[in-house]
């Protein structure tokens, strides 16, 4: 898995220790599944990861889940900023 860190990405994980964890969340709908990517700098206490190094820091990926061949990081938010992860550029795993 290539990691793809958009400007800030980096420099906001390093500040919140260093380390990115990333996991899927699947919904149902009325037009079948889809599945999102959520993140967050806290460790989970559920479920196992899988390191991934990255330009500055350390992305832990959710076991278990073929990772995508690119993960896109942003930063998002105007008043609680925050990283939103891409499977392969797309706002869902595909």
């Amino acid at each position: 898995m290539e990691v793809m860190a958009g400007s800030g990405v980096d420099q906001f994980v390093a500040e919140r220790g260093g380390q990115l964890f990333v996991w899927t969340d699947a919904h149902r709908c009325c037009s079948g599944n889809i599945t999102y990517l959520l993140t967050s700098t806290e460790a989970r206490d559920a479920g196992a990861f899988t390191p991934f190094e990255s330009a500055g820091f350390v992305v832990w990926f959710e076991s278990g889940v073929r990772p995508p061949d690119e993960l896109h990081l942003e930063i998002k938010g105007l008043r609680k900023k925050r990283v939103e992860a891409y499977w392969n550029g797309c706002a869902f795993k595909i």
